[in-house]
């Protein structure tokens, strides 16, 4: 199907979604934790996320890296 969404479209933006996640949490939250003493919320929310990212990628949901995801995108 030539109008079709490429197979490898989903995987690079949950890609950008957990890079951003990444860097803001990295940049901004991990200075607010010290400031406002929300280490246990802050630590549970990333875990949460974590753990539901793990659980869509091993239910088949969002499927991983593959070759062909691979190929297409080199």
């Amino acid at each position: 199907n030539p109008g079709g969404t490429p197979e490898w479209l989903g995987n690079v933006v949950i890609a950008a979604y957990i890079a951003a996640l990444l860097s803001l949490t990295l940049v901004y939250l991990l200075s607010y934790v010290h400031l406002s003493g929300a280490k246990r919320t802050i630590t549970l929310a990333s875990l949460l996320l974590f753990s539901l990212s793990l659980a869509a990628v091993l239910s088949g949901v969002v499927p991983p890296f593959s070759e062909d995801t691979a190929r297409a995108v080199n």
